[in-house]
């Protein structure tokens, strides 16, 4: 796709349902994977644009694109995470975030409470989530759902802010 003359504006109007997302992992895995960046393992079907995360799922779909494409159920926009970009995430700082600002990954997998950093953002089903590094934030996207429903413990741990001596 590198190399074939077609307008930009045509890629944007033509994008499939699954968006910039790859239909292979989706349909196999259940899990979100951007390919927005990769139009080289970019497909054209039925004059809509499947994005793909490699070559081998690229390949998966074009031995069977009617698995793809009929029948599905893909998330609505709502429905899917979107990262917040650093420049965008300056304008989110002072609204509220799901579970006070603490990270969904850090609360399930370690079991610990620990803030996120402010950069660090996906909106998802109309609430803010933050993270403590990108690592946790990659494995929030790919799999939302089993993250989402993240909730904080009745009795917090105590914070971590250091108390002044001249403030006493």
């Amino acid at each position: 796709m590198d190399y074939m003359p077609i307008d930009r504006l045509y890629f944007k109007q033509s994008v499939s349902q699954y968006g910039y997302h790859c239909p292979v992992s989706w349909k196999m895995h259940k899990k979100f994977v951007s390919c927005a960046h990769r139009p080289k393992f970019c497909v054209l079907y039925r004059h809509q644009f499947f994005y793909f995360g490699s070559a081998t799922e690229r390949a998966v779909f074009i031995k069977n694109p009617r698995a793809f494409t009929e029948k599905v159920l893909f998330s609505t926009e709502r429905n899917t995470p979107m990262r917040i970009r650093t420049y965008k995430a300056s304008e989110v700082v002072n609204q509220e975030k799901a579970i006070l600002g603490h990270c969904p990954v850090t609360l399930k997998d370690e079991g610990k409470v620990e803030k996120g950093l402010g950069l660090l953002i996906i909106k998802f089903k109309d609430n803010t989530f933050v993270f403590t590094s990108e690592e946790k934030m990659d494995r929030f996207f790919a799999c939302p759902g089993a993250y989402a429903d993240a909730s904080l413990p009745v009795k917090m741990p105590p914070t971590s802010d250091p108390v002044h001596l001249n403030k006493l």
